[in-house]
């Protein structure tokens, strides 16, 4: 009786660091996450203890200091993964947005509507040859969308 009461406690901790990670994710600036919880709380002295894989902290890591999508940019190049104008096209290309965006969570993904089309394009670069190495990713990533898989200008002005 005792271990399942104390079972549930852990898991609702458990549940609570991660969600508190997950905001704290969301509203870090430019210092790492993990560091930050490990800090002392002001208040109560209380501090978090973190064990996890090496892979997410890998994660984490770039994400922060390494790889640094340009946002923002109002002329440059994207890889288009789909477009469609049937009835379906608009669940479609948030599936796959959605799809895309579980896989590589630090890629600029958004779907869009340029009628009567919808289209989904990823990333944002100033070369088409950074386009490029992005296009051959995804096609190997994704092979079921290989043939809607191509590079495009884009110019937000």
């Amino acid at each position: 009786m005792n271990n399942k009461r104390e079972l549930k406690n852990i898991k609702k901790i458990s549940l609570l660091i991660v969600a508190t990670i997950f905001v704290s994710i969301s509203y870090a600036q430019s210092s790492h996450i993990v560091e930050n919880l490990k800090k002392p709380d002001a208040a109560t002295g209380a501090t978090v203890s973190v064990h996890q894989d090496l892979m997410i902290t890998d994660i984490l890591t770039k994400q922060i200091s390494g790889y640094q999508p340009i946002p923002n940019l109002s002329k440059g190049w994207s890889v288009q993964v789909f477009s469609d104008n049937a009835i379906t096209a608009k669940d479609e290309a948030f599936k796959i947005e959605n799809k895309i965006k579980d896989r590589m969570p630090y890629e600029y993904v958004r779907a869009e509507r340029h009628s009567p089309f919808w289209k989904v394009r990823v990333g944002q670069f100033q070369t088409s040859e950074e386009a490029q190495e992005l296009r051959d990713l995804l096609i190997k990533e994704f092979p079921e969308l290989k043939g809607g898989i191509y590079i495009v200008r884009f110019n937000s002005n």
